[in-house]
């Protein structure tokens, strides 16, 4: 499970405070944590003609341009968590949350000002922290195409002894370090039960000596005994466009 710090929306967990109507005003401000996050999209969110494993929105825009690949697994369903799309569903949230929020409103109204803005932080810190392991599950409606479902942990809630990090970037973008955390604990999600029969790996259409890279996998799923592992290509056609520098000089 990565990091939320460097998702592609970066409104990442800090949706449902943006829509939050003026009476809650003082929940606005959120300091945004993070969370760590694994993303899929269910088998069913895609038309019956389309292969979600094989989409070409989805290579260019997760798929570094067709030259990743995706995964095909099983995961347990009670570890997923559906992500919810637009307004409505925070509004629907909210309803569900105006009991507790009306009676603390009071509180955050104290007429000394340094003290309510103490009691306003201290209160936003106690509900946040209470909405932060489902925060992760409101996404803006032009996010709503992926139809995604999630594992999602919060930050607090993870064994900070098992944070890994890892360099990325490198070439023609910046290098950067992002964070992970893998849960070892459950046995359902080792790599011997989420890449069991029926699971796959599909290499992007614009993957290097993709004859050579399927012949390492496999070499390597023997060696692992992953033997209803299948291995295969893209089907698409799609070559991808470096962009160019152009550079004007003048006196």
């Amino acid at each position: 499970m990565y990091d939320s710090v460097h998702l592609n929306d970066p409104g990442e967990g800090n949706y449902i405070a943006s829509k939050l109507p003026k009476e809650y005003e003082w929940l606005k401000k959120k300091d945004v944590s993070h969370a760590y996050i694994a993303s899929f999209i269910t088998p069913d969110s895609q038309e019956k003609s389309e292969d979600a494993s094989d989409n070409l929105v989805f290579w260019r825009t997760y798929g570094k341009e067709g030259q990743g690949c995706s995964l095909s697994l099983r995961i347990p369903r009670n570890r997923l968590k559906k992500v919810l799309y637009g307004s409505k569903a925070v509004e629907e949230t909210i309803h569900v949350l105006k009991p507790v929020l009306d009676l603390l409103n009071p509180l955050t109204s104290i007429r000394k000002r340094t003290l309510r803005g103490k009691i306003r932080e201290e209160l936003g810190k106690i509900v946040w922290n209470s909405l932060e392991r489902f925060s992760y599950l409101y996404k803006s409606e032009a996010y709503a195409y992926e139809k995604e479902c999630r594992i999602v942990l919060a930050g607090r809630d993870v064994d900070e002894d098992k944070i890994r990090f890892e360099l990325q970037g490198g070439k023609n973008s910046p290098t950067y370090i992002r964070h992970y955390y893998a849960d070892y604990a459950d046995e359902k999600l080792a790599a011997t039960e989420l890449l069991a029969s029926g699971s796959s790996i599909t290499l992007g259409p614009c993957v290097a000596y993709p004859r050579n890279i399927v012949h390492c996998l496999k070499t390597i799923r023997e060696k692992a005994g992953l033997y209803g592992l299948e291995i295969k290509n893209s089907t698409i056609q799609y070559t991808e466009r470096n962009s160019s520098a152009f550079y004007v000089f003048t006196k």
